[in-house]
C-alpha cells in the first residue's frame, strides 16, 4: 500500500465516521460541533499535535548556514511555545489549533501524490490544497466556525444532509485507496 493510498484511507475513515455520525445522531454531532471552539482540551491536544508536528518538520529542512546552527532550539522553543498558546490563546484555541493541523496536512499528503503514477493524484492534491484554505480561514476567523456549524447543521434535515456527502465522500476515498492508490 502506497503513502498516497494511507493518506486516502485515513481521509475516508475520518469522512465515514463523520457522514454516519451525523445521519445516526445529527442532534448529537449538531451539539458537539457547536460545543467545539469552546472547548479547552482538545484545543491543547490539537495543539500540541501541531507545533510537534510543525518542529518536526522545520527540524527537517534544509536550511542555510546562518540558520542551521539553531535548529537544535526548535525542541526547547516548541515546548515554550506550547505552554504560552495553552494559557494566553485559550479563546477559540480548538479551532486554531484544528486550522493549524490543517495547514500542515498538506506537506504529507502532497509529498505521497508527487510522484505518484496516477492522473487520480490531482484529487488527493486538490483535497490538500482546500485542507490549507479551510486551515487559513479558522486560523484568521476562527468566530467563522459557529456560523458555518449554523448554516450547515441548523437543523436535523441539513445535518443528515451533510452526513450523506460525508459517507459518499468517505466511499470515494476509500474505493480511491483500495482500488486506484
Amino acid at each position: 500500500m502506497s503513502n498516497l493510498a494511507v493518506w486516502a484511507l485515513v481521509f475516508g475513515v475520518l469522512k465515514g465516521i463523520g457522514g454516519v455520525w451525523m445521519l445516526r445522531w445529527p442532534a448529537s454531532a449538531r451539539a458537539a460541533l457547536q460545543a467545539f471552539p469552546r472547548s479547552v482540551w482538545p484545543g491543547r491536544i490539537m495543539a500540541v499535535g501541531a507545533f510537534a508536528w510543525a518542529a518536526w518538520l522545520i527540524h527537517g529542512m534544509p536550511m542555510s548556514e546562518a540558520f542551521a546552527q539553531y535548529k537544535g532550539l526548535i525542541w526547547l522553543l516548541c515546548p515554550a511555545l506550547i505552554l504560552l498558546v495553552w494559557f494566553f490563546m485559550e479563546e477559540f484555541l480548538s479551532v486554531r489549533a484544528l486550522g493549524g493541523l490543517l495547514l500542515l496536512l498538506p506537506s504529507a499528503v502532497l509529498a505521497a501524490a508527487r510522484w505518484h503514477p496516477s492522473s487520480w493524484r490531482h484529487v488527493m492534491s486538490l483535497s490538500a490544497y482546500l485542507a490549507v484554505f479551510a486551515g487559513m480561514a479558522l486560523i484568521l476567523m476562527p468566530y467563522m466556525f459557529r456560523k458555518m456549524v449554523s448554516l450547515f447543521f441548523d437543523n436535523d434535515q441539513r445535518a443528515r444532509m451533510a452526513g450523506v456527502a460525508g459517507c459518499v465522500a468517505g466511499a470515494a476515498f476509500l474505493g480511491l485507496a483500495f482500488l486506484v492508490y
